[in-house]
């Protein structure tokens, strides 16, 4: 079956005019889910503002092309009852941390996933690809190319506030772009003799 899954790093702003052009450029419906206690309700164009804030406890979105099916008893309902929906999962922003973003789906539908598509290629547009991750514990730095960030959150990062990937500030630590490798240089002012 067909998938999506973009990890990112991006500002509320944003996320939040993302969204928006998104549903108004495919006419889609917005689910916002919070939990404990656990709520997902159908939410209009005019509290997408409040409702994508920082401040706000709602930081798991589903996207649908048709009327989502609700109520729902908890998120696996969701699933099971909307299985064509594109989820979003929004990065906390407290002003000293970000935490990773993540736009997945997985659907049979060729039309829904079309959709989808433009949407990450939107997604993808809008974001540079690479982050370095660094393991506290033994200092060993890997390259991740697949994940990606947007110039908002190295702006964010420039300043100092700490990137944090999903499973918090215990994970490993983050910086914005491919760190380790970079492109060879040639010293046009300095010729080599090959012997």
């Amino acid at each position: 079956m067909p998938d999506i899954s973009i990890q990112f790093f991006a500002t509320p702003i944003e996320l939040l005019s993302f969204v928006k052009e998104a549903i108004r450029e495919h006419q889609l419906y917005a689910v916002a889910m919070r939990f404990r206690p656990f709520e997902a309700r159908v939410v209009g164009m005019s509290e997408l503002d409040e409702l994508l804030a920082p401040s706000s406890e709602f930081h798991r979105w589903a996207l649908t092309v048709d009327a989502p099916h609700l109520p729902v008893e908890h998120e696996l309902d969701h699933a099971d009852k909307n299985p064509d929906h594109l989820r979003l999962e929004v990065g906390r922003y407290t002003g000293a941390t970000l935490e990773e973003s993540w736009l997945s789906c997985r659907t049979g539908n060729k039309a829904v996933f079309s959709v989808w598509k433009k949407i990450a290629k939107r997604l993808k547009a809008v974001t540079l690809p690479g982050i370095t991750a660094t393991n506290r514990q033994n200092g060993v730095s890997v390259e991740y190319k697949a994940q990606r960030y947007s110039n908002g959150a190295k702006a964010l990062e420039d300043r100092g506030v700490t990137m944090l990937p999903a499973v918090g500030p215990k994970g490993p630590a983050i910086r914005l772009g491919l760190l380790l490798s970079h492109p060879p240089t040639v010293d046009h002012d300095r010729e080599e003799s090959v012997e």
